[in-house]
């Protein structure tokens, strides 16, 4: 979108105004100090019965010395030590360019260098020893005490521009802070979108995979299977219209377990228990053409259920996703689910499946769905290993045993 013109000048006045004001301050205060100045000094020279016409070469000096000053003091932010250096050189005989030159030594001591603020230290009191010795009229106060002044002024402006810098640094120091930190939560809030959007994957693949294998397996043999008598083709659209429903019937779970909706839950169907739940998958398994058996240990058959709702369906998701691999990798080939564990300590799941006869005898690369399954695993707190052995294909799993 163009920026309107108002806005294209708004910086712009605020980048003239800074300077503007500080210079229209230092001339003014200039003036008005050089006015008084060398108003006392006529003063004292009449008292003592002399001139100011004797000092008029210097009265002209002052001014077109002042003059020049604070016409250099805009131009300190670029070549801030030699400016300076000038400005205050200048108050040797200019009472005009004193305003310039205590605001300048400042703004140089606000950068905190060593260096610089030895240097225009010295300047400064030299300026004020040759003030002292060139302008001399009977009123005039010591050396000793001029230079005491002089010093006592130096290290007050001094320690003024520290403290701005100080500040000015601590300012800087809190704002990287607060940027930081905006910038950190800004990559916590990327992080737990990409989570969610992680977890929503991983949810609808292993909800989804297994049903929609089915449908299209089913599918697949009304297809190609011109010669089904009517009761099998019926059957078999019966097995793909069941598995579409169950299908979608998951998928509202799945959104309402990610949304937190309690309307989206079939909340009056009663869950089914984790075995009754490993019965139904290897029973479509079978059905599907890949005979399955399951086996669990003796300790766990009476003692599964108390496993919590989490880690029953992180087990029940893995044996899922590993007899859908099953059917698309080994499709006809002997499946045998073994669950074992102790209450208390953790639950195992082993899902063993023979290879196909043309499969390759290399290693078996892992899909999305074994990547979902081992960061789920990774999540509950167990771990899932997976790979050939011999001529079978193995995936193991184990989580934690909690009530």
């Amino acid at each position: 979108m163009p920026t309107e013109p108002s806005q294209r000048r708004g910086p712009r006045i605020a980048r003239l105004w800074g300077p503007l004001w500080r210079t229209t301050l230092v001339a003014s205060l200039g003036f008005v100090g050089f006015i008084v100045v060398w108003m006392d000094i006529d003063t004292a020279l009449v008292a003592g019965g002399g001139s100011l016409e004797e000092f008029a070469g210097l009265l002209v000096l002052d001014l077109l010395l002042g003059v020049t000053a604070i016409a250099l003091y805009p131009l300190r932010h670029r070549k801030p030590l030699l400016v300076t250096v000038i400005i205050v050189a200048v108050t040797a005989v200019s009472s005009l360019a004193f305003p310039a030159a205590a605001l300048a030594v400042v703004s140089l001591s606000t950068r905190r260098r060593r260096g610089e603020i030895i240097t225009i230290s010295v300047v400064f009191l030299t300026s004020a020893v040759v003030n002292l010795l060139t302008i001399h009229v009977p009123e005039t106060p010591p050396l000793w005490l001029g230079m005491l002044m002089a010093a006592g002024l130096c290290a007050l402006l001094v320690l003024t521009g520290l403290y701005i810098g100080g500040r000015r640094q601590l300012v800087s120091v809190l704002r990287e802070r607060a940027e930081s930190t905006e910038r950190e939560h800004a990559a916590g809030i990327e992080r737990a979108r990409t989570a969610e959007r992680t977890r929503i994957a991983r949810e609808m693949h292993d909800a989804l995979a297994h049903r929609l294998s089915l449908v299209s397996l089913h599918a697949g043999v009304l297809e190609y299977r011109t010669n089904l008598s009517p009761d099998d083709a019926r059957t078999t659209a019966g097995i793909v219209r069941e598995n579409a429903h169950l299908a979608a019937r998951d998928l509202r779970e799945v959104l309402g377990v990610l949304r937190n909706d309690d309307d989206v839950l079939d909340t009056t169907r009663p869950a089914p228990s984790i075995l009754d739940a490993l019965d139904d998958l290897v029973e479509d398994n079978r059905a599907a053409g890949n005979p399955t058996t399951l086996v669990t240990g003796d300790s766990i058959t009476s003692t599964i259920e108390s496993l919590s709702p989490p880690i029953g369906r992180h087990v029940l998701r893995v044996v899922q996703e590993s007899l859908t691999n099953a059917r698309k990798h080994a499709p006809g080939e002997p499946t045998q689910v073994h669950l074992e564990g102790n209450r208390g300590e953790r639950v195992m799941v082993r899902v063993t499946n023979r290879l196909a006869a043309d499969a390759p005898h290399g290693a078996t690369t892992s899909g999305f769905g074994l990547t979902g399954l081992r960061e789920r695993a990774r999540i509950a707190g167990g771990d899932l290993q997976a790979g050939r052995r011999d001529e079978a294909f193995v995936l193991e799993a184990w989580f934690p045993w909690t009530p």
